[in-house]
């Protein structure tokens, strides 16, 4: 008995004296802020049929993308058709903005959906815009329009006119 007495005594003592110890660690994640604007569609071609009336070219597709909390601001801006044979033949541009299609949460919508040049009175841009109040992607159709409204198609010199749309996302 007495030996199972020292025992438990000698248990005692070392239980009391247990070392114990913590630690942590940490683990992050860092996303860097981005944005994202692609022309999902290639260049387009056409011929003018010769009649007058404006030329409505197929409507292009662009994604956009950004991750900031804030949300970003699209631009899409062109300038007039130009004759690639002689830069003073032009004719006007429009831009139309449609068909927007976005995922919860990044709430894209449109500022100025529609603009054209006005090249006889200075008017070299046109200019569209959207932007979106969070993270998030959308994707967009754009209508470009040849305008020939106040030319007759007989009095369009011939050649070659070029417009290019340039799109813009910055974050807000």
């Amino acid at each position: 008995m007495f030996q199972l007495k020292n025992m438990l005594a000698v248990l005692a003592i070392f239980s009391c004296n247990t070392v114990s110890a913590q630690t942590s660690q940490l683990f992050q994640v860092s996303i860097d802020p981005e944005a994202t604007i692609l022309s999902l569609s290639g260049d387009q071609f056409q011929n003018h049929p010769g009649v007058e009336g404006n030329l409505n070219f197929f409507e292009s597709d662009w994604f956009v993308e950004s991750n900031t909390s804030a949300g970003a601001s699209v631009t899409f801006s062109a300038g007039p058709f130009v004759n690639q044979g002689n830069p003073a033949y032009r004719r006007d541009t429009s831009l139309r903005l449609r068909n927007l299609r976005n995922r919860p949460g990044a709430s894209w919508a449109f500022d100025n959906q529609a603009d054209r040049t006005r090249y006889s009175n200075g008017k070299l841009s046109a200019v569209v815009t959207m932007s979106s109040a969070g993270a998030g992607t959308a994707r967009v159709g754009m209508r470009v329009r040849f305008l020939t409204e106040l030319n007759p198609a007989g009095t369009l010199p011939a050649g070659s006119y070029v417009t290019t749309v340039t799109g813009t996302i910055s974050a807000n």
